[in-house]
């Protein structure tokens, strides 16, 4: 299912009544979702593609060695967040899908990541709480070789027989270093005021082989219904007119890409430093102060410019009586529909097919 009705209608909300006035959206248990200021323009999209991804679709190579898409069965059959933390744990790419999602919610909620004290409360970064942590480590595996070696002489002592290859399994290191790591938070990370033990600000709580995971920021469980909106709220705060995630069928989806590649064919996407060059030169503001604004609040100033001044060289033209527009085609920069209707964008394939027949 794609995002919900009710779910929309409350963002409709959140953008009139917080959106509009670059105020923080409410969440649960006292967090807050800021709008992203330009300044965090790359961080921001860098990491948001943890939010984007296709869960139904999966890709795979065929015996032509070809990458191609089909349809992902365990995706289908999990929401979302399902899915999000079962990439994590489980896929060649999920440390990057982690880390993209920390940063993203870092950068959106101002909780940083680090350590807390459930207790008194006070933050602490990894690498304050972690110090020392490679040495206790490194100590650990040592006294775990000390102790492998001397079995090996015991076997060998025992049965007459040379073991020649004396390193440690991978997977046997693996979990030696994971129980120390563990050993470490658990003796060693405590909070220096009070000697509580410190918790990780953002953790994934629940069992390995279950579906039912919660998000766990400072302190307050996010589940998957809270994640849902999240998941819609984040987009839709920064991105003027977003709506990817509308679910659709796979081949419609390519139809209108291949669609809006057609029609702006001769267009080119303006960098950041474009974008706020034009607004500073058709508005006054300085550099340094569209640095410090939203992301949506640029992308709504740059088309409201482009709106302003085609309206007046629109008008100028009409008045001059050199050239003629059809009664009210002129529409005033001010009071221009901003919704985008999606059902106007859709259009069965075949049809499609006809009219890029047509323009090739």
């Amino acid at each position: 299912m794609g995002v919900s009705k009710q779910l929309l209608n409350k963002i409709e909300f959140y953008e009139q009544y917080y959106f509009s006035l670059d105020e923080p959206v409410p969440l649960k248990g006292g967090l807050k979702c800021y709008p992203v200021l330009v300044k965090d323009y790359y961080r921001f999209y860098n990491c948001l593609g943890c939010l984007t991804m296709d869960k139904n679709v999966k890709e795979i190579q065929n015996e032509a060695g070809q990458i191609i898409k089909v349809s992902n069965p365990k995706g289908i059959a999990m929401n979302y967040f399902e899915y999000l933390i079962d990439f994590i744990a489980h896929e060649p790419k999920g440390n990057i899908v982690g880390a993209q999602l920390m940063d993203l919610l870092e950068l959106t909620l101002h909780v940083k990541k680090g350590m807390y004290c459930p207790k008194c409360n006070k933050e602490i970064p990894y690498e304050e709480a972690l110090k020392g942590q490679e040495e206790y480590v490194k100590t650990l595996v040592d006294q775990a070789k000390e102790l492998y070696e001397k079995t090996l002489k015991e076997e060998e002592e025992k049965t007459g027989i040379t073991i020649k290859n004396r390193e440690i399994p991978e997977d046997l290191m693996k979990k030696i270093v994971y129980n120390a790591k563990s050993s470490f938070l658990l003796e060693k990370v405590k909070c220096p005021d009070c000697e509580t033990r410190l918790n990780e600000v953002y953790a994934i709580k629940g069992k390995e082989n279950s579906k039912v995971h919660t998000l766990v920021i400072k302190g307050v469980e996010i589940n998957s219904t809270d994640f849902e909106e999240i998941k819609a709220l984040i987009p839709r705060q920064n991105i003027l007119d977003y709506d990817d995630d509308i679910e659709m069928d796979a081949d419609l989806k390519e139809e209108l890409k291949l669609k809006n590649k057609l029609q702006n064919k001769d267009y080119t996407a303006p960098t950041l430093e474009k974008q706020l060059l034009c607004v500073g030169i058709s508005t006054g503001y300085t550099l340094d102060y569209l640095h410090t604004i939203p992301i949506r609040k640029l992308s709504m100033m740059l088309r409201l410019v482009d709106r302003k001044n085609s309206y007046y060289a629109q008008l100028q033209a009409s008045m001059s009586g050199m050239v003629e527009f059809k009664e009210g085609s002129i529409k005033h920069w001010i009071f221009t529909d901003d919704k985008k209707n999606i059902a106007n964008e859709l259009t069965n394939l075949q049809d499609f097919e006809k009219k890029f027949e047509m323009v090739t």
